[in-house]
């Protein structure tokens, strides 16, 4: 047998490790996470073995007789010896070794490398002309996800169908769509300044093609597969977190809020839209254990829902655009039911288009959320925020119509101003519901402060952070813990515009306050001895 031989002449192994290639892997902003070693075993004589790739972490306990049932170590050797001898030989192996860098991206949709924006779409990326980083410079994330096109489809063509869907149901198309492109350009708003969190709900009777309509508008992967089944609102809400928290610059569709004989069912629906609501237009995700630590997660995504009836009143109401639905000419629809590439095929060179002006657009955002900040109007702050981000998502999308030459500047004037009219009609009737809500003086009138304090907890007044782990004190009014709700006395008093200790004896004489040790409130462990008024969540 051919033995390799230490420096000192002993024999050690029959092979030895040969590096090819060395690879640094980075993440998403450009720091290295791993170093990578790719080869193959040399049992000499010309003799070739396996190539290999692995963590160069893993070299100093890696057993090399696993990888070939030809690896031999010599059995008079000590052990210690062999592994620290064929470590070196990788080491040496490595100082001419070819070197290249590969980005590890972990989720769908917009990064930013070596100063240059692309795009993940699962199972590929989407990159600007002047990108000096190749295809094969990235690892992908594990996903089934895949950005599917018609080659054969032009670019012009593909805007000229989807003005063409749009035109089949006018209002709810171009909310809908602008919404979608929002989403995919989420990053550059970030960028910008401020971050969108808003879900639109398309409502209309049965039959009017809102599940199938808003599915085809919003898919964008897949698609030669058919297009999918959304989410339904009777699935538990932690499998539609469990959604929202894998879907990143994209919208998830939920169906279908419906007037169920049952009010059980009709509760639960209406619970499951209202507490999503919260959490995208709150801008986090309930609290979860990761290893053994506590945990919060940001939403990424926007939601369309779809339902039969509208929902929501005071802030729920805020945080959600209603939209109702017009049927489309079933012909019409069935041509993009047939053709289902057409759509993703539209995404694809906006997208492209998109992290090609990024830069651009970036400061078109910036200049036009200085005009909205100078803005007064006397419509409630989220549905403001509503406005802004559809408006202007609408106008990059007008733009980018035009600078394909499929749109005039008239054109584009006249399409932007029957979008502002629109948008500004679904705000104020949106506007209009956040009123039905408690008041100062709806306030000052009553003197059941448990009703007031439940209607303003099912009406989402209260800012409440879902674990003592994500609370703040300068963010929020109160906490969930243990089954109950628990509330700062101060913010009590400005909701209810009382004493929190009036409050506080009401609450007592009603048997719905859970008291501490000589005092109306209580502590929460490692909260820094702050006391909460706890009022158990079945009383609310």
């Amino acid at each position: 047998m051919y033995w390799m031989l230490s420096i000192e002449g002993s024999p050690l192994a029959n092979f030895i490790p040969r590096i090819n290639e060395i690879t640094y892997i980075r993440n998403c902003v450009g720091d290295k996470v791993d170093t990578q070693i790719t080869g193959h075993l040399d049992f000499g004589e010309s003799s070739l073995g396996p190539s290999f790739t692995m963590p160069i972490e893993e070299i100093s306990n890696f057993d090399w007789r696993n990888l070939d049932d030809r690896c031999r170590y010599y059995p008079k050797a000590p052990l210690n010896k062999i592994k620290r001898y064929l470590e070196d030989a990788v080491h040496t192996s490595m100082e001419n070794a070819p070197r290249q860098t590969t980005y590890k991206l972990d989720r769908l949709g917009v990064h930013i490398i070596e100063g240059k924006v692309m795009f993940c779409t699962g199972q590929g990326v989407i990159l600007p002309p002047d990108s000096t980083i190749s295809h094969s410079s990235f690892q992908l994330p594990s996903s089934e996800q895949r950005l599917m096109i018609d080659k054969e489809l032009s670019e012009a063509d593909a805007i000229s169908e989807m003005l063409d869907f749009l035109s089949l149901s006018a209002n709810p198309a171009r909310v809908l769509l602008t919404h979608k492109l929002l989403y995919l350009m989420r990053q550059a708003y970030i960028d910008a300044g401020i971050e969108p969190r808003i879900c639109i709900y398309l409502y209309g009777q049965s039959g009017t093609q809102k599940t199938t309509y808003s599915n085809l508008l919003t898919q964008m992967y897949n698609c030669d597969g058919g297009i999918k089944s959304p989410v339904r609102l009777n699935a538990s809400i932690p499998s539609a977190i469990k959604i929202l928290l894998q879907t990143s610059d994209d919208v998830v569709v939920l169906d279908d809020l419906y007037p169920a004989d049952s009010k059980r069912v009709r509760n639960q629906q209406e619970e499951t839209l209202i507490e999503i609501t919260r959490y995208i237009g709150d801008g986090i995700m309930p609290a979860r254990m990761r290893g053994n630590k506590l945990s919060t997660d940001r939403p990424k995504c926007g939601v369309v829902f779809t339902g039969e009836y509208i929902i929501g009143s005071g802030s729920d109401a805020a945080r959600l655009l209603p939209v109702e639905m017009m049927k489309p000419d079933g012909e019409k629809l069935k041509h993009f039911q047939d053709f289902p590439l057409i759509i993703p095929t539209f995404y694809y060179y906006y997208i492209s288009w998109f992290i090609s002006h990024y830069k651009e657009i970036i400061e078109c955002l910036k200049s036009f959320l200085d005009c909205y900040r100078k803005d007064n109007s006397p419509i409630h702050d989220r549905l403001r925020d509503t406005h802004f981000f559809l408006n202007t998502a609408y106008v990059l999308l007008l733009q980018y119509c035009y600078e394909q030459n499929l749109l005039s500047e008239q054109d584009v004037h006249r399409l932007h101003q029957s979008f502002l009219d629109l948008l500004s009609m679904l705000v104020q009737e949106q506007n209009e519901r956040t009123q039905t809500n408690i008041t100062k003086d709806t306030v000052s009138k009553s003197s059941d402060y448990l009703v007031l304090i439940r209607s303003l907890y099912r009406n989402g007044d209260f800012l409440i952070a879902d674990s003592k782990a994500s609370f703040r004190k300068e963010l929020h009014d109160g906490v969930r813990h243990k089954d109950c709700l628990c509330l700062r006395g101060e913010k009590l008093e400005s909701y209810l515009n009382a004493k929190a200790s009036d409050i506080a004896d009401e609450l007592v004489q009603q048997g719905v306050l859970e008291v501490g040790k000589g005092s109306r409130s209580k502590q929460i462990s490692g909260l820094n001895g702050l006391r909460f008024y706890f009022i158990p969540f079945k009383c609310l």
